[in-house]
């Protein structure tokens, strides 16, 4: 019996030090952190503002780190898959993912019930950002978005916008424009922002709601004319911002981030977020940045998912008075 009571005493001891000690080795490992092999997945297919982003820090965010960094792309439904795949993955800070405001702010206002929460995603850092803007094509007659609104007003639903999609960012701030200005203009989505430059260049619709990065080449070259745009364009100064035209709340613009899984211990999120910040500092990557058309626009953890809640209560309001529905 007391031989029973020892076995059964040890036996509890050994399970008591196994938990200590696996205690201990998880508080060790993320004090080494990082350690091996990070992984990030891209919620967009190669190519997209997100991917290119995240690529373009990569390198540099490897050699801040000290470890290989890995970018993988799980895309579709609006960022959804892979934002899913990541809420599912070990919160070590191995796996991290890397997409747009379309996955963390408008897919769960628009998508209906999503096969996580948004709650299960840990907000790290914003990173980059690029404009949104309206633009014309070159020989459009009206030099300026007063003048393309007045059109409106005269002919109500007769001028056309076209976006890369329902529920897109752009859609939002083509909506968010028409509720301010009181206006009718018929929105034409397309399946991606090159068939909307393209209808627009072959004189098919009359404005584009668009971002900076695939148009950037078109206003280079004088073929398309930006009205406005949601802030000031280091490249191009002399295009006003929705703010100066008397619009701040139209202001959105399409951003770039990384996050995880909720249940990142803080002082990892730290060293991730650190690490975003200083390889975002590198000449190279600021160059790379603004050659693709975007901008380094770092915000880290609480106030990023500040941000995160705010843009959730503007889309929001457009998403009720416009009726927008993603089927």
């Amino acid at each position: 019996m007391k031989k029973r009571n020892v076995l059964k005493g040890l036996l509890v001891f050994g399970m008591v030090g196994v938990f200590i000690m696996t205690g201990n080795s998880e508080s060790l490992a993320q004090k080494d952190f990082p350690n091996k092999e990070i992984e990030i997945v891209v919620t967009f297919s190669a190519g997209g503002m997100a991917d290119v982003a995240i690529r373009t820090i990569n390198d540099e965010l490897a050699k801040v780190l000290g470890v290989p960094v890995v970018v993988v792309n799980k895309s579709g439904a609006s960022g959804t898959i892979g934002a899913h795949y990541v809420s599912q993955s070990k919160p070590d800070g191995y796996t991290i993912g890397g997409t747009s405001n379309s996955t963390l702010v408008i897919a769960p206002l628009v998508l209906g019930k999503l096969n996580y929460k948004p709650s299960d995603l840990l907000p790290i850092a914003r990173i980059v950002s690029t404009p949104q803007m309206f633009c014309v094509r070159k020989n459009a007659p009206w030099k300026t978005l007063e003048e393309f609104i007045s059109e409106a007003k005269k002919n109500p639903g007769k001028l056309t916008c076209g976006s890369v999609g329902v529920g897109s960012t752009v859609h939002f701030t083509l909506e968010m424009l028409k509720i301010e200005a009181d206006v009718d203009i018929q929105h034409v989505p397309f399946k991606g922002g090159g068939e909307g430059n393209a209808a627009l260049l072959g004189g098919h619709i009359d404005l584009v709601a668009t971002s900076f990065n695939p148009t950037r080449p078109l206003i280079v070259s004088g073929d398309m004319r930006a009205l406005v745009a949601s802030n000031r364009i280091k490249e191009f100064p002399a295009i006003p911002t929705l703010e100066e035209k008397g619009y701040p709340r139209v202001a959105f613009t399409n951003w770039v981030a990384c996050f995880g899984p909720k249940g990142i211990e803080g002082s990892v999120v730290d060293k991730i977020a650190n690490a975003l910040e200083k390889a975002l500092k590198a000449p190279s990557v600021v160059e790379k940045l603004e050659k693709t058309g975007s901008q380094v626009d770092f915000v880290a953890k609480e106030k990023f998912a500040q941000i995160i809640e705010d843009d959730m209560k503007r889309y929001g309001e457009v998403v009720k008075k416009a009726k927008i529905v993603v089927k």
